[in-house]
């Protein structure tokens, strides 16, 4: 198994190398600094691409540079609501890899950065790579957002109804 310093080097060096990947943000677990990180901790990275179809139009990519893959997910292609190909929407590949290292990889095409990615209501992220200024991010590390607290009531009472 690919110890998970190999492997964000892998998705660094991958950035790096790929003209068309211009930034790259780690997000979630890892970026929190009191969080215990285990075999079960996940890479939530985006990157920040130019031409998202180059990367959408097949999937196999994913495997060639990253490594055998045991499941993917491609939550924006569900049956419900198909992915429009010809689009520059952001995409989601959450793929599991045979050596149990674990990439939830959102792309998101440089062309089509929504204004929240500056907002403090994002999840807690770190920049690990800007190749140059085509937009502005700020890191954000503020871990509140995974406190777990008590649901209030009307929460509880909603998510009892939904689950039976």
């Amino acid at each position: 198994m690919r110890t998970d310093e190999d492997f964000l080097s892998l998705i660094l060096k991958t950035a790096e190398n790929d003209d068309r990947i211009r930034c790259v943000l780690m997000g979630g677990s890892r970026v929190g600094p009191q969080v215990h990180i285990d075999r079960l901790s996940d890479f939530d990275v985006i990157y920040f691409v130019r031409d998202i179809r180059s990367f959408t139009r097949e999937k196999d990519w994913v495997e060639r540079i990253f490594g055998r893959v045991l499941i993917m997910q491609t939550p924006e292609d569900w049956y419900s609501h198909p992915y429009d190909y010809d689009s520059s929407d952001p995409f989601v590949y959450l793929t599991q890899f045979s050596d149990g290292q674990r990439l939830d990889l959102t792309l998101v095409d440089v062309t089509n950065i929504p204004d929240d990615y500056n907002s403090k209501n994002l999840d807690p992220s770190v920049i690990l790579l800007q190749k140059d200024d085509l937009f502005t991010l700020a890191e954000f590390t503020r871990m509140e957002k995974f406190f777990i607290k008590p649901p209030i009531e009307k929460e509880f009472s909603d998510t009892n109804n939904e689950f039976y």
